[in-house]
């Protein structure tokens, strides 16, 4: 499995050449014009979560629909998220 915001990146053509390939490819507002690039990692990071975390879908949803809001009222992330628990 690929994660990945680059379509046109080396990881993605190598992970479309390959049958047993799966590529999750992030939004384009995901792209960082910073050094750091913590939106982009952010990004993968909550995605690799959600594939990887047991939870059922309608949880996982809850989570995105709530850092959603979060971020629509704020702007930021928060700082401490139940996420990590």
């Amino acid at each position: 499995m690929t994660i990945t915001r680059a379509i046109d990146g080396e990881l993605a053509k190598r992970t479309r050449c390959g049958k047993n390939n799966l590529l999750l490819l992030m939004p384009e507002k995901a792209k960082d014009q910073g050094f750091a690039m913590t939106g982009s990692y952010s990004c993968m990071t909550l995605t690799a979560l959600l594939v990887f975390d047991p939870l059922p879908a309608e949880e996982k949803l809850m989570i995105v629909d709530t850092i959603r809001l979060y971020i629509s009222k704020n702007k930021v992330m928060p700082q401490h998220s139940y996420l990590s628990s």
